[in-house]
Order: structure tokens, then sequence, then C-alpha cells
């Protein structure tokens, strides 16, 4: 019985292409990841039940001053789980456990809102062991500058 396996061919202006393949070494067939640019690009992609990817490029994000760039900081996560309360904006989170600048355990919380005007917030929180919360300031994305959304 042969396994399916996933490998990335290629990532090339905006797109990527994943090709699927047995185990057994059957040729692949690229299936792309359609970019998607706007809000009810994404809206459409999440409700159909699309596995849908963001991308952030934090050093093109802006601060709240409006003209700081966010650190020098790429990251990505699959969307699993959203709220689109009335179509006002997407809201989705990430959680994981890291380590401070003194490698001690924390845990990392990352909000994200995504409104129709194509801007993507992102809100970074911190908790340490001890139950202190210390909050980045929040950076404003735009979607197709600093935040690339991805649906298969």
């Amino acid at each position: 019985m042969s396994r399916t396996r996933i490998l990335v061919v290629a990532a090339l202006a905006g797109a990527v292409v994943i090709g699927v393949g047995s185990a057994a070494g059957a040729e692949s067939q690229p299936v792309e990841a359609a970019a998607l640019t706007s809000f009810p690009a994404v809206v459409n992609a999440l409700t159909q039940g699309k596995d849908v990817e963001l991308t952030t490029m934090l050093g093109q994000c802006s601060a709240p001053d409006g003209h700081t760039a966010g650190p020098e900081v790429v990251s990505g996560l699959h969307i699993q789980a959203f709220q689109i309360p009335r179509n006002e904006f997407i809201a989705f989170s990430d959680t994981h456990v890291t380590l401070d600048p003194r490698n001690a355990e924390s845990t990392e919380f990352i909000r994200y809102r995504v409104t129709p005007e194509g801007t993507v917030t992102v809100a970074v929180t911190m908790l340490d062991a001890g139950g202190h919360a210390q909050s980045s300031p929040v950076l404003t994305c735009e979607i197709g500058r600093g935040a690339e959304f991805h649906s298969r």
C-alpha cells in the first residue's frame, strides 16, 4: 500500500506550487495555491472550507505611529478557527509556548483582525510563567503588502 506525500515544488511570483504523489514514486500533479488579494476573497475561501494560510512580513507593516516598521520577522499560519461577525471583519488567533529573551517559558498570544478595507492588524501579548502579561505594539499590514493569504 502506498502512502501519499506532499512535496513543495516551487514558490514563484507569489504562487506556491505543491506536488502530490505516492511514496512509490508516481508522478507529481501540481496543485497551485491561489492568492487571496481581498477581504471578500478571504471570506469566501474560509466559508467554503478551504485551507487558508497567512504569511506576514512584519517589516512591511507599520506601528501605531504609522511610520515605524515592524520587526524583520516573517511568520505564517494555517487559519484553524475564525469568526466573521456581521461581515465586518475576520478574527482569528494563534497561541504557542516559546522562550522569552531570558530563556524562561512564556506563552505568546497573537490576535489577527482583517477588515473589508484590506488591512490586517496583528496584536501580540506574551504571558510569562508568573502570569505577567506584556503586549507589543499592534502592527497594521495591508493585504498584498506585509500580509499574504493563499488557499487550496
